[in-house]
């Protein structure tokens, strides 16, 4: 089996690197926030704390965790020199996925309990087909954490 065969479900995800073994310790909201520790869900956290949760307010959970660790939002992916950014993906209205933008303008991801992988562009994991994350509809922004 190929690697490329491994991810399957993700037919745009092209030139990609994998970067560690697969976990089902963390997801990719923690892997986001650079943690590897814990399996973080807002949605699911929120939608217990709320009977009949909105998609906006899904979203807004997200968007909320985020600006908990000192993101902001922001208009695009682009890099900026001394910030990190995350992208947000959403399908059917739902917070499907997150990466976080590296240094050099790739992004990583944690695909799942899979691997996480460093990917060229956001569009690599983008799609309405079984097993893709949506599109990107937030971007947030930091200054690096020394």
């Amino acid at each position: 089996m190929t690697l490329r065969s491994s991810f399957w479900w993700l037919p745009n995800l092209e030139d990609f690197d994998v970067t560690s073994e697969p976990s089902s310790d963390y997801n990719c909201i923690a892997w986001a926030l650079s943690d590897d520790s814990r399996w973080i869900d807002p949605t699911a956290d929120y939608a217990q704390r709320m009977a009949n949760v909105s998609n906006q307010s899904l979203i807004d959970s997200v968007v909320e965790l985020f600006r908990a660790a000192g993101y902001e939002l922001c208009g695009n992916g682009s890099l900026e020199d001394g910030y990190e950014k995350v992208a947000v993906y959403v399908k059917d209205g739902v917070p499907t996925h997150a990466a976080r933008q590296l240094s050099d303008g790739r992004w990583t991801s944690k695909l799942g309990k899979y691997e996480d992988i460093e990917h060229d562009s956001l569009e690599a994991l983008q799609g309405d087909g079984f097993g893709e994350y949506g599109n990107v509809v937030v971007f947030m922004i930091r200054p690096l954490v020394a």
